[in-house]
């Protein structure tokens, strides 16, 4: 038996598979305990003395940032003493499992009536607003007697190493409209008049925010402006007439008012708005005042900046569960009341989310579940469907004469559309979802695994209906790919498929092992990266965060106790079950005088030698192995008259097996 690199299913039971197989792996040859958790230099984070705990988390948030020239995945936790406070703690984790506490944002009870909670959140990295362009979007809840959600948008500051709130001013305010006329633009046309530009409806509204701005033309006979929207908030009105590119003369209605008066060309003239008609008129002692045509900006002089909010708009962006950074651009999805809509931001900020940049994924019955890239695609999951995104780039302009100083000189034009390329295979969420040796592979809604191919029709399934062990877990609650295995994570259970060998299929044998995590720890999260893994765990007691770097010879947990956060190192139970074998020659009955196995291993190792049933163990040895180089131990099992063979091996110490040979006799055939 050259290999032992079966696993516990394949296509074929074949001698390479094991009947059964707890915490090891097939590592450069050899089947191997798997490394354990180390807690280096006792990494951890440590919250509070009292009831705080953790609520939820941690979780890698699939967000990577760049801070003083190194790389750090970002990470998060929901800590709260479920009474007073809820905060959500955010880390950097380096390439050595390093965390760096990266702030909090908290969210504190007010009184019975009023305390509000993070229900979801999710991170995106993009193009920067203010600062480093690392983007929190939270959606709270009010748990006290009072209904009520909020919805917000956090940016990371490098300088102040926290996260910086952004409100309705930051965000982008769209040019809706240009080349705008007044009413009386017929009349001054009869007259001369030379500026004709048809007006254009440019840019669409920001879902993040009412706000828009309008630009017109002054025509020396007009005196009222209608802007292209009606029912306006009750919001602040700006109104700027420019002269120059740096001189304007402004008028601000401010909210519960409806004129303002500014002295203008040497005259007091008031602004009156009618906001439901969305008109806004100049007047001079009562009278109608037409703002006179300006020789220095002959088009687009006046600019009215109003508000109207989109309904929900801002509920439909932040009140995702998911979000990718692709191609200059933002697209969020999962959202729980639009179950099939993407939303995406334009390429010109990544905070103006146009409010005709929606697409409809499939029937809007059935929700968005993830979304994954892949060799520079993008593709969004549903349940049972999958979907890949299609843009195609429509002009650019240039605005003739349009005031330099304000809003957008270049606006695009996209279509986003999406295709459904399978309509029988889905997942249940992002968790499981990996690129593992150029391939994108996931679990799906049945359970199993899949992979999908450079060509992106090929979908294959890399289980086996036999494989139970992963289709009776509804979901993982996270994966990783590591070593050339792809790792579902399941509580304390850990199922790794071995994709090193590039099968295409499950039919050509890929195997899988099991690993089984230490009790007193709960694995939230991980993160894969220079060759090394990390893990990120939280204690029995919930109050502790650790990372542990899965390189040990035993695992070691950290626990917090009497007031103070203590380790323990425990050792790993490992070891293998072999199918039985007859050497295909069952009906014959064999001798078995030996087994020779070639293995190293930090302590002692027991082997069992038995017959098919193992109703009784035949000989039991314990062998003491080397640590650094293999050498083959020569055990006895005495057995006769027996049809075939199995034998277990295990310890708690590491240890690696490279190959076993029998030495047999056949007996003869008994009848």
């Amino acid at each position: 038996m050259p290999s032992l690199k079966g696993g516990i299913s394949s296509a074929e039971k074949n001698i390479e598979c094991l009947e059964e197989c707890i915490n090891m792996w097939y590592k450069n040859g050899a089947l191997t305990t798997r490394p354990g958790f180390n807690c280096k230099d006792k990494n951890y984070v440590f919250f509070g003395e009292y009831y705080d705990k953790i609520h939820s988390g941690p979780r890698n948030e699939g967000v990577k940032i760049v801070l003083n020239g190194c790389e750090y995945d970002v990470a998060s936790a929901v800590i709260s003493d479920e009474y007073s406070f809820y905060k959500i703690c955010t880390f950097f984790i380096d390439s050595d499992g390093n965390v760096v506490n990266s702030g909090n944002i908290n969210y504190n009870r007010i009184n019975d009536e009023t305390f509000y909670a993070p229900t979801r959140y999710f991170f995106v990295s993009a193009k920067p607003t203010y600062s480093s362009g690392l983007y929190l979007f939270v959606t709270s809840e009010n748990i006290g007697y009072e209904a009520g959600v909020d919805y917000q948008i956090y940016e990371y500051s490098y300088d102040e190493m926290q996260w910086q709130r952004l409100y309705n001013r930051d965000f982008y305010v769209p040019t809706v409209y240009i080349n705008g006329r007044g009413t009386s633009y017929l009349q001054a046309q009869l007259n001369g008049m030379e500026y004709d530009a048809e007006p254009m409806v440019l840019q669409p509204q920001n879902l993040l925010t009412g706000e828009f701005k309008c630009y017109f033309t002054s025509d020396g006979y007009s005196s009222a402006f209608k802007l292209p929207l009606g029912e306006l908030d009750n919001e602040v009105i700006k109104c700027r007439i420019y002269t120059k590119a740096d001189a304007f003369f402004e008028w601000v209605i401010h909210t519960d008012e409806t004129e303002a008066t500014t002295a203008f060309a040497g005259y007091d003239v008031t602004l009156k708005c009618d906001r439901a008609a969305g008109v806004l008129e100049f007047f001079l002692q009562g009278e109608a005042f037409p703002i006179l045509a300006m020789s220095l900006f002959p088009s687009n002089n006046i600019c009215i900046k109003a508000q109207k909010t989109i309904p929900d708009g801002l509920e439909r962006v932040v009140g995702g569960s998911f979000a990718r950074a692709f191609n200059s651009r933002i697209y969020i999805g999962g959202n729980k009341k639009y179950l099939n809509e993407i939303y995406y931001s334009r390429m010109e900020n990544p905070l103006y989310f146009p409010s005709d940049g929606g697409i409809n994924i499939g029937e809007n019955s059935t929700a968005v579940t993830a979304v994954a890239q892949k060799s520079g695609e993008l593709y969004f999951f549903k349940t049972d469907e999958i979907y890949k995104l299609s843009v195609t780039h429509g002009k650019s302009y240039k605005v003739k004469d349009f005031t330099f100083n304000e809003g957008e000189k270049l606006f695009y034009s996209d279509t986003v559309r999406s295709t459904l390329i399978c309509s029988s295979i889905g997942a249940l969420s992002g968790e499981s979802i990996k690129i593992c040796n150029g391939a994108l592979v996931w679990q799906g809604n049945d359970g199993n695994v899949y992979k999908m191919t450079d060509s992106n029709k090929n979908i294959i399934n890399l289980s086996l209906p036999s494989e139970s062990f992963i289709s009776k877990y509804p979901k993982a609650d996270f994966a990783l790919f590591y070593e050339g295995y792809y790792m579902l994570f399941f509580g304390k259970d850990v199922y790794l498929l071995d994709l090193s060998s590039d099968k295409s299929s499950a039919n050509e044998g890929n195997a899988w092992f099991y690993w089984e995590l230490p009790e007193k720890v709960r694995v939230n999260c991980g993160v894969s990266s220079n060759g090394k893994m990390y893990l990120f765990c939280t204690e029995s007691g919930e109050r502790i965060i650790f990372a542990a770097e899965l390189d040990g010879s035993c695992d070691e947990q950290l626990y917090f106790e009497n007031n103070t956060v203590n380790s323990e190192q425990l050792d790993i139970l490992s070891g293998f079950t072999s199918l039985y074998y007859d050497f295909a020659s069952p009906q014959i009955k064999k001798s078995f005088d030996a087994l020779f196995l070639t293995a190293k291993g930090n302590g002692e190792i027991t082997v069992d030698v038995g017959c098919e049933q193992f109703l009784c163990y035949f000989n039991e040895q314990e062998s003491k192995l080397k640590k650094d180089n293999f050498e083959t131990l020569r055990i006895n099992p005495n057995i006769k008259g027996e049809n075939g063979i199995k034998f277990k091996v295990f310890s708690n110490k590491k240890f690696s097996v490279l190959s076993f040979v029998f030495k047999y006799r056949e007996l003869g055939e008994v009848h």
